[in-house]
């Protein structure tokens, strides 16, 4: 199972359900929690919020946790896995720190279950006590988790009880759904933790059915918490003098037939990192010109709207993981007689005696942002309109995506520079004061129309009450047809190209500048299987020539990179 980032691969869990009782539908990762409320801060202190990178350094995992000892959070153990703690970081409290100004320093998973302790270099504000007994069937309890928002949030559960499986399950009422991001939160009654968040078993939306959502129990890991961090009592709870419980039995896994391993595709742009992939992007994508777009590496609300930006100058869009621009940068700046570069949020900088350099040699350094995404996006986007204006573009189209998730800004940047146009980032299902300003003073630069790119921006248009403009939504089934419909839509003529993960954002953010400069189009794929929708757009590209992957093996496997080449 996975976070707010990585695979949402989903496990058919219709027999496993209808064997316990459980709502027919699908095991998925634990997706804050839709429906739910808002949170007491005063209350919720214990909370955590986790952002981690994996070694292959593809993406984010964002979790949620809380403190059951003075530096140590417990959240799922899917969450942390393969973790590179030099890229990890937490935010204390019940409203995150955009900075997430804790460092991981140890994590220790389960042997068995999915939970996992995550030591921080900083205690948090409060402790959870947790329960080492079971949450008996029909109790009412409380559910947390951050999902895919700043804020926690939490909704009713009623107990299932603990299944053979050695899992607990709670069901939620109707309209109550997790959230990417939730996975790790816990399962809260009378105070006490009794489970950890692992999945959630959904029904399909539309039926607006309840959902269940499948606990690793506080009754099978309380022991082990003792064990783990050297202590007999935590907060009052003492250590129960008892075994350990045993591996739970493992459910029957259907295995594919070995497959012959591809050798290497060609026409992979990757370096050992993400921001290693953004510069191989700038030295193979044949750019010349003297500016440079920079944005963080880390977080892809700021860098979501920075594509248009950088096909308006026709400059790469490199990443940093900040917030010290790496030497590697500057570098490639100095030795490629950059003259303009512009910073995008504000999360990177460079270092004063790089700054005094630039200086000397009439390297100009401009920031530029807003007070949140929102305001960094209307910020980029106005720049924008600026540069297309300096090239003679008139009339620049406005795009609309969701900025609370990645994969629909992502083609809506490619789309926006395949049309001279400009990004601008709705909060889920409403527009912020600062969107719905930017759209009001440029109406007669975007000719009278919005372009909502995926369901959520639909939503939030639709609900807007803006008059005057003309929406032309385009929104597929998943992130992958979005993307096909976007690349259909703005790069109709587009003969190739650039092929991303949908799962994890940094690679695609500098593929959107690298598209916009080889006039191809942006496509995301699954990282183990070539999208079907994004098969379908290749294999319909008007005289096809040779298209590229960017990112490593560990983004996109090889044989979906033989997939790309066709």
């Amino acid at each position: 199972m996975s976070g707010r980032f990585i695979y949402r691969c989903i496990a058919l869990f219709s027999i496993l359900g209808a064997t316990l009782g459980l709502a027919a539908g699908y095991e998925t990762p634990a997706y804050a929690i839709e429906g739910g409320n808002l949170t007491d801060p005063n209350e919720s202190g214990w909370a955590a919020a986790l952002r981690i990178s994996n070694q292959s350094d593809s993406g984010w995992m964002e979790c949620s946790g809380s403190f059951v000892a003075a530096n140590w959070v417990l959240t799922a153990a899917h969450c942390v896995a393969n973790a590179n703690l030099e890229v990890a970081y937490a935010s204390v409290g019940a409203s995150i720190n955009r900075n997430f100004p804790l460092a991981v320093t140890g994590i220790v998973a389960h042997p068995h279950y999915d939970i996992a302790l995550v030591r921080l270099d900083s205690p948090g504000r409060a402790i959870l006590p947790f329960s080492s007994q079971n949450l008996p069937s029909g109790q009412v309890s409380e559910a947390y988790g951050f999902g895919t928002g700043l804020n926690l949030k939490t909704t009713q559960l009623t107990s299932l009880g603990t299944l053979n499986d050695g899992y607990l399950y709670a069901r939620s009422s109707r309209g109550k759904y997790s959230e990417v991001g939730d996975s790790g939160g816990p399962l809260i009654s009378g105070g006490k933790l009794y489970g950890v968040l692992s999945a959630a078993v959904q029904t399909p939306r539309g039926f607006l059915l309840s959902e269940d959502y499948k606990y690793v129990p506080s009754s099978a890991f309380a022991n082990w918490i003792f064990e783990t961090i050297g202590v007999s009592s935590i907060d009052g709870i003492a250590r129960v003098v008892s075994p350990s419980p045993t591996k739970p039995e493992p459910q029957p896994q259907p295995q594919p037939a070995a497959q012959p391993q591809p050798g290497t595709a060609p026409g992979r742009i990757a370096g050992t990192n993400r921001v290693e992939t953004s510069l191989q992007a700038w030295r193979q994508g044949g750019f010349t010109g003297p500016s440079l777009v920079i944005a963080t590496g880390r977080t892809a609300p700021d860098a979501l709207s920075a594509g248009p930006l950088a096909a308006a100058l026709d400059a790469p869009l490199v990443l940093s993981n900040g917030p010290r621009i790496e030497p590697g940068i500057v570098a490639e700046i100095l030795g490629r007689g950059i003259r303009d570069v512009r910073l995008v949020g504000g999360q990177v900088t460079f270092d004063p005696a790089t700054m005094r350099d630039f200086q000397a040699r009439g390297i100009q350094v401009s920031r530029i942002y807003g007070m949140n995404r929102y305001g960094t996006a209307a910020a980029v986007a106005r720049q924008t309109i600026t540069e297309w204006n300096q090239r003679g573009i008139a009339q620049t189209p406005i795009l609309l995506a969701d900025g609370m998730s990645f994969p629909d800004a992502l083609s809506a940047g490619a789309g926006a520079a395949s049309i001279h146009g400009v990004v601008v980032l709705n909060a889920g299902a409403s527009l912020p004061p600062e969107t719905t300003e930017f759209i009001q003073n440029h109406r007669a630069q975007s000719g009278g129309s919005i372009f909502p790119i995926g369901g959520p921006a639909a939503q939030a248009w639709n609900q807007s009450g803006l008059a005057d403009f003309r929406s032309q939504p385009i929104q597929g089934l998943d992130r992958y047809q979005t993307a096909q419909f976007v690349a259909q839509a703005f790069a109709p003529g587009a003969t190739s190209a650039v092929v991303a993960s949908g799962v994890s954002f940094p690679d695609g953010l500098a593929g959107a500048a690298l598209a916009a400069h080889r006039n191809a189009c942006l496509l995301l794929t699954d990282p183990s299987r070539l999208s079907p929708p994004t098969a379908a757009r290749l294999a319909h590209l008007p005289n096809r020539a040779a298209s590229v992957i960017i990112g490593g093996s560990g983004a996109i496997s090889e044989a979906v990179a033989w997939g790309v080449r066709g």
